[in-house]
């Protein structure tokens, strides 16, 4: 069957859906709904539609066949994820484009974007000997390995291999040439799209919607001025409504839909996090009772150089708070500041305060070594 039930039932439970939700969103009787669940007929098109809207998730998630194509839209459901469907979501409002318009003129403008990209080598030599012509002293590559990148830069525009060139070894740097076009292709655009926050792949990666704004005006009044609302459309973390939901009921429609996504996955996280903590807190008694010494030692030097347990480093994206926050058992803890395992004599004058402080420092980077060993045993053993 192409109703895959598995996922369907895990998506409902990771989303807080029932069967009640379901027979009331379709207006189909509890038989029917039973029926789809149990192995019986798959819900029809309008169900699955219907379905997906509340699992916040495109209907091929749990039926691999689902095409959809109504009011302009192509079958891209299998591949385009959550920031992209935000993208056309926002792209429909702000030009009145279906998403078969702007998949029609596609090709045409990743050809232009590749076009560029495999310029940008060609840009930077342009520029180098225009500071060279009036006298600054300038250089490709600020080191070894940029330099090397760049090389590979070159021998990418040359075999017209937009995305660049993957290194071998650590001793490149390449670049991703399409990011790097795109951006300075985006740089005269400010207000009208934002790459600034635009998750930069690897060279020889494909690149993804991830982190760009295709319309900042609009992000930010359907965000409502919220900074870290607008990265959660932009990054795919929260969706937006469909374009047809959002011109019919407005801010209206953003926040219902916004405070029933928060509200699953602040569920599936506290859901995760009290499993992770199980686990950890059954892993903690048993490796105290075979280990106590190293133990206790451990708990002495954690207290004293360690940021408390739950701290989030500064820094992390939303996604990875919530990784952090959802599976403390695989936590790793950090180091507070101005501890370090390693001494510097200041002036060839020795610190004996600051030289025992870093041998202790680098022993409790050592029992937590081991201590994270033990988890991954641990882990495989329960599993």
């Amino acid at each position: 069957m192409a109703l895959d039930r598995e996922k369907l039932r895990a998506l409902m439970k990771a989303r807080g859906v029932t069967q009640k939700d379901i027979k009331e969103a379709t207006g189909k009787d509890a038989r029917t709904v039973s029926r789809w669940m149990s192995g019986g007929n798959g819900p029809k098109d309008r169900d699955l539609r219907i379905i997906a809207e509340l699992l916040s998730c495109e209907p091929v998630a749990f039926y691999k066949n689902f095409v959809d194509v109504p009011d302009g839209r192509v079958a891209i459901h299998a591949s385009v994820s959550v920031a992209s469907y935000n993208a056309f979501e926002v792209m429909g409002l702000r030009y009145a484009v279906t998403q078969r318009d702007i998949i029609e003129i596609a090709p045409v403008l990743f050809s232009i974007l590749a076009g560029h990209a495999i310029r940008v080598p060609e840009q930077d030599l342009d520029a180098w000997r225009a500071a060279k012509k009036a006298g600054l002293y300038v250089h490709i590559g600020g080191n070894a390995e940029e330099a090397a990148g760049f090389n590979l830069d070159q021998r990418a525009a040359g075999q017209r291999k937009c995305f660049g060139i993957a290194a071998e070894s650590e001793d490149a740097t390449p670049r991703n040439l399409f990011a790097v076009a795109l951006r300075r292709l985006c740089q005269d655009l400010k207000g009208i799209v934002d790459a600034t926050s635009m998750h930069e792949p690897d060279a020889g990666t494909p690149l993804k919607a991830v982190g760009f704004n295709v319309d900042p005006e609009i992000l930010s009044l359907l965000a409502e001025d919220d900074a870290e609302r607008v990265s959660d459309f932009t990054t795919g973390r929260l969706r937006l409504p469909a374009r047809e939901t959002l011109e019919r009921f407005g801010m209206r429609a953003v926040e219902e839909e916004v405070l029933r996504q928060e509200s699953a996955r602040d569920a599936k996280l506290a859901e995760l996090r009290q499993e992770s903590l199980g686990k950890l807190s059954a892993w903690q008694a048993a490796y105290a009772a075979d280990n106590p010494e190293l133990d206790a030692e451990y708990q002495f030097l954690a207290a004293r150089y360690f940021e408390p347990e739950g701290h989030i480093a500064e820094g992390l994206s939303a996604e990875e708070r919530d990784a952090a926050y959802a599976d403390p058992f695989n936590a790793e803890r950090v180091l507070k500041k101005g501890c370090s395992p390693h001494y510097f004599g200041l002036l060839g004058k020795p610190d004996p305060a600051a030289e025992a402080q870093a041998r202790q420092v680098a022993r409790l980077e050592e029992l937590e070594r081991l201590r994270q060993a033990s988890k991954r045993t641990f882990d495989k053993e329960a599993a």
